[in-house]
């Protein structure tokens, strides 16, 4: 990282803002990162140690990032952070709670047992703080409409019973206010020129990534540009900011006949926050290029070169129509 203000920010800074909220309506929450408070960095090793990653391997910043998004979450490998998206916290603490990494990483490697409860913005508070403690720039970035797609293409299918009301029950794709991930400023020498810096890393526990929960490194340029074809989980974070949110009617036969497609409602916008200062800073633009431009099309053509599935029904002019916070009818929070 050759700026000298951003790696004051991006791996020197202990705290931070991470933002919530809705499209018109942006909260934000402080965190404080403490990655040189006592203990903290060896809670970090003794992370590492527990994952039984092999000494030789710490120094590659790609598997560390790998190891990482796996055991910030327990999901599937006794790691830090339990998730839950329900209203009972009676075990634990309510995420609400939280406001920094340092007691959960301080109370996980003293007891090694994974720390009740996590959503979002505390898995990726935490794993900032487990990136900046190793010396790898990182920041936490929030997307706001944020897709999450089951299905593995780039339609975010929503399904109506006859009478109007959501299909929760036969719907598997979601759309949240927010969601929280981090990025990591690395090299990366295993990928074509222009690829490194900015990489989509992200802890949440929503899909499994070789065999176990975790996302990334997947390179913000590739995701721009559609070039899906490189490591790591560069589909499944493109879905997530590009996603064509597909309307479905279900009749008393089971069949799906559907009815409006919205194109811009996903990922419509994507903040951090600015060097030296709690503003939050619209990096939308590094994501995705101007929605209708011959830029976009062209990433959208490539991307399903790359296999991922588009709807028939999307046709230009189509417009933002969706209202809901959550259009799913899922709590409308951060995921």
């Amino acid at each position: 990282m050759p700026n000298e203000a951003e790696r004051q920010e991006y791996v020197l800074s202990d705290y931070g803002t991470i933002y919530q909220g809705s499209v018109g309506a942006l909260s934000h929450r402080d965190w404080v990162y403490g990655q040189f408070e006592r203990g903290i960095l060896d809670a970090c090793i003794y992370l590492l140690d527990s994952a039984r990653m092999p000494i030789s391997n710490r120094g590659d910043a790609i598997k560390l990032l790998r190891k990482g998004s796996a055991m910030i979450n327990s999901q599937d490998d006794n790691g830090v952070c339990v998730g839950n998206w329900s209203e009972d916290f009676s075990l634990g603490r309510p995420p609400t709670s939280w406001t920094g990494s340092v007691r959960i990483l301080q109370e996980y490697a003293n007891t090694g047992v994974p720390v009740s409860f996590a959503q979002c913005w505390v898995f990726a508070g935490v794993f900032n703080t487990f990136l900046r403690a190793l010396g790898i720039p990182c920041r936490v970035i929030t997307n706001f409409n944020s897709a999450h797609d089951n299905t593995g293409n780039l339609k975010t299918d929503l399904i109506f019973k006859m009478d109007g009301s959501p299909d929760e029950r036969n719907t598997r794709d979601s759309i949240w206010n927010y969601h929280c991930w981090n990025e990591a400023f690395v090299t990366r020498p295993d990928l074509p020129p222009g690829l490194g810096g900015w990489q989509v890393v992200d802890s949440t526990p929503q899909e499994s990534s070789d065999g176990h929960y975790r996302c990334g490194p997947a390179p913000v340029a590739a995701i721009k540009e559609g070039l899906l074809c490189h490591p790591y989980d560069a589909g499944f974070v493109f879905a997530e900011v590009n996603s064509d949110v597909v309307f479905h009617k279900r009749d008393r036969y089971g069949t799906l006949t559907p009815f409006r497609v919205e194109k811009t409602y996903i990922g419509h916008s994507i903040f951090t926050k600015a060097v030296g200062s709690s503003s939050p800073s619209d990096i939308t633009h590094t994501y995705k290029h101007t929605e209708g431009s011959a830029e976009d099309a062209r990433t959208m053509s490539r991307a399903e070169e790359y296999g991922c599935v588009r709807d028939p029904l999307r046709r230009p002019g189509d417009s933002a129509v969706c209202a809901h916070q959550c259009c799913t009818g899922v709590p409308g929070s951060g995921m």
